[in-house]
């Protein structure tokens, strides 16, 4: 199975951030900016071409495979993820399945500057969440009315536990597959992802870098995972790198 793990485009968070360096402001549940759409619609276009084999990328070996399977779309259940991976599912014609465990790590929260302190904000409710977005399937086991956040700041063992959760069911669904999974996530969990699929330990003061709208693509078998590129964003202009 392949594994094309995307980062959101630009939020109003990371806008705020790039402004200001500060976190004064910030939202718990951010937008998509503009410049974060004008970036999904490059790398909904790529990973269009890359799959279909269409265009330069005909030529890519990491785009082609010798094997047909499915391709799952999945997002998880933050805004900024939902639109980024709306724009994706126009451009593939794929469904977008919501993922409960690719959330950003924290969660759903709210940074006190003053005082550092995080604490656990409520997150959309599954039926405000279809309202808004009807074109999203959910998960089956979500209260319908409760928010599908409601719990302290995650802390990073708990993020880690995540992501192991997360390459053991895909491993579990996919392994000896063609499959194509297509993860529309975070920065932060990246990091717990990478570090999974590498199966080191989380190091000191080590961070990998992803862009927004940027892809990392991964095989995995049952020999081993290779990571065949990461942060990749060559598809878009550089005026809207972020």
């Amino acid at each position: 199975m392949r594994i094309f793990f995307v980062r959101h485009g630009q939020s109003e968070n990371n806008a705020l951030w790039a402004r200001t360096q500060s976190h004064h402001g910030r939202v718990p549940d951010p937008e998509l900016t503009e410049t974060g759409k004008r970036q999904l619609a490059y790398t909904a276009q790529f990973l269009d071409y890359c799959l279909s084999g269409e265009s330069g990328n005909a030529c890519d070996p990491s785009c082609t495979s010798s094997e047909s399977g499915v391709v799952y779309l999945f997002c998880s259940l933050m805004v900024r993820s939902i639109q980024s991976g709306l724009i994706i599912s126009d451009r593939l014609n794929l469904p977008l399945v919501a993922y409960t465990d690719i959330h950003e790590t924290g969660g759903i929260f709210s940074y006190n500057p003053d005082t550092e302190e995080y604490s656990g904000e409520v997150g959309s409710t599954p039926a405000a969440l279809k309202n808004r977005y009807p074109d999203l399937v959910l998960p089956k086991d979500l209260d319908w009315d409760k928010g599908w956040w409601e719990r302290p700041f995650e802390k990073s063992e708990d993020s880690n536990l995540r992501a192991a959760r997360l390459v053991e069911t895909l491993k579990e669904r996919h392994m000896g597959s063609a499959d194509t999974i297509i993860l529309v996530s975070h920065g932060g969990f990246y990091n717990h992802f990478m570090w999974q699929v590498l199966g080191i330990a989380r190091p000191e003061h080590t961070w990998f870098e992803l862009f927004n709208g940027a892809i990392t693509l991964v095989d995995i078998d049952e020999e081993r995972s290779s990571v065949v590129y990461s942060n990749r964003y060559s598809f878009m202009p550089t005026e809207i790198v972020t």
